[in-house]
């Protein structure tokens, strides 16, 4: 029972950051974002509705702005082995060093 309301919370938490973020990014002017760079680490893949909801939300805020944008999808819904997951992050980690992003949406 507590294991399932820290998820719940957990979850709660991750929502309400995402908003934050995004309506952060909203109310920002656009030459805030001209040369920045935003990194999109998507836990699932693509097709997952959750998750391409907020990576659309994160896109049309960014469009036009000269944010460069990349996003990496990590695919650990069908991947749920503890190796795969740990060489997921290990790729995520390597795409930070190599892009230098000015934020990374996790």
């Amino acid at each position: 029972m507590m294991q399932k309301m820290m998820k719940k919370s957990l979850i709660a938490v991750v929502i309400l950051s995402m908003l934050f973020i995004v309506t952060d990014f909203a109310y920002c002017r656009q030459e805030d974002y001209n040369g920045k760079k935003v990194l999109f680490v998507n836990s699932y893949h693509r097709g997952y509705f959750w998750s391409d909801g907020e990576q659309a939300g994160v896109e049309e805020v960014l469009a036009d702005t000269g944010a460069e944008l990349k996003i990496i999808y990590m695919d650990t819904k069908n991947n749920a082995s503890e190796s795969f997951k740990r060489k997921a992050g290990l790729k995520v980690k390597k795409i930070i060093e190599e892009f230098e992003p000015d934020v990374v949406i996790a």
